[in-house]
């Protein structure tokens, strides 16, 4: 079945997203539906959001991050990338849609029903100030209603969902690296140590670069990595084809893009 988040967007036209969604953090960055939260407390639309927050739901999305997060740990030449991230976001995207039939369940209402309901709010809107309440929901502004539908369909940023797994990626290496810097050492290695310590720097990484068609040695070539662009000289000897190493600082992109991608014309 198509996604209800797809018809849902397909519906209400493309104009509803909003410019920029803020992102408040909150206990768990693998579930986006608290980004519009704060704005419908206490209105009749907190339920359609308050579901994806259930102990359960959030462990589930936690446990498919943690598992895929490897996948992502690969180098992007050019900023492209693999189409296995494609698939993996559409298992992502599953388990909302499938979380969505559980809270309509709950509530007992059709996704017909919300969509339609979710239509007569928007035009209803669309007539009023954006300080006025909007009738029909309990006390939401009118200013706020394309945050909370943003919110609704935000597993369909495709965008955010790659942030999120570099995060779990890059998390996965700290870990390692902390683990790795934590572990005994025998005693002549300690006192050693004691000698040349030098204060612990962050997390690096030794990444594999392959060199495409079209550049070769003394060329700049720009790749991602965990959502970071790097810049790196192509040694000497490598030809497209080849590859080299390059140390970088593991770390996953400060913020994740904000704006939904365009809908389809």
């Amino acid at each position: 079945k198509k996604p209800f988040w797809l018809k849902l967007r397909a519906r209400l036209g493309r104009d509803f997203i909003p410019a920029a969604m803020a992102f408040d953090g909150g206990d768990s960055v693998a579930v986006p539906q608290p980004r519009g939260l704060r704005e419908v407390l206490g209105t009749s639309l907190e339920p359609f959001l308050r579901g994806f927050q259930e102990d359960s739901f959030r462990i589930d999305v936690e446990e498919f991050v943690a598992n895929h997060a490897s996948a992502f740990a690969v180098v992007c030449p050019d900023g492209s990338h693999p189409l296995a991230w494609t698939h993996y976001h559409t298992e992502y995207c599953a388990l909302f849609d499938n979380q969505l039939d559980a809270i309509l369940e709950d509530l007992d209402v059709e996704r017909a029903e919300l969509l339609e309901w979710l239509l007569a709010l928007r035009g209803t809107a669309e007539g009023l100030e954006a300080g006025t309440e909007l009738p029909g929901t309990g006390g939401l502004m009118c200013e706020n209603f394309n945050d909370f539908l943003g919110a609704l369909t935000a597993s369909e940023d495709y965008q955010h969902f790659v942030w999120v797994m570099f995060r779990a990626a890059a998390d996965w290496y700290r870990r390692e690296y902390e683990l790795q810097a934590a572990a005994p050492l025998p005693d002549l290695v300690l006192e050693v140590a004691a000698v040349h310590a030098e204060p612990a720097g962050p997390p690096t990484q030794d990444i594999q670069v392959t060199v495409p068609e079209g550049v070769g040695p003394g060329e700049l070539l720009m790749v991602e990595f965990l959502g970071n662009a790097y810049q790196f000289v192509i040694p000497d000897g490598c030809h497209p084809g080849s590859a080299f190493v390059a140390t970088v600082v593991v770390e996953a992109a400060q913020l994740p893009p904000t704006p939904l991608p365009p809908l389809p014309t």
